[in-house]
């Protein structure tokens, strides 16, 4: 089990629960709607960072397992991909307010 204490591996779980959660969120949401158009709306209701939000709060939790496995490294690369995310997230606020 040891060798999925790697940065890589932090990284690519903090970027594929936001995109699960999100694709998710759209599913039992919005199914109705062409993904396309999804982001669209939520840019033009200005729901887009609040989304984005929720997508990311799991991440913590996965921060936390990784912290409890004593897995330093994969709990960096989910902290990395959570700080990133978050930097995007207030550019999209910035943005769009």
């Amino acid at each position: 089990m040891f060798r999925f204490n790697k940065l890589l591996t932090g990284i690519l779980a903090g970027v594929v629960l936001p995109s699960v959660i999100f694709f998710l969120f759209y599913y039992t949401r919005f199914a109705n709607l062409k993904f396309i158009e999804f982001p669209k709306r939520m840019l033009m209701g200005s729901l887009l960072p609040v989304v984005i939000s929720w997508c990311v709060l799991p991440n913590l939790l996965l921060f936390f397992v990784f912290n409890w496995l004593d897995w330093m490294n994969a709990a960096k690369g989910v902290l990395y991909t959570t700080v990133a995310l978050t930097i995007m997230l207030f550019g999209l606020k910035v943005i769009f307010h």
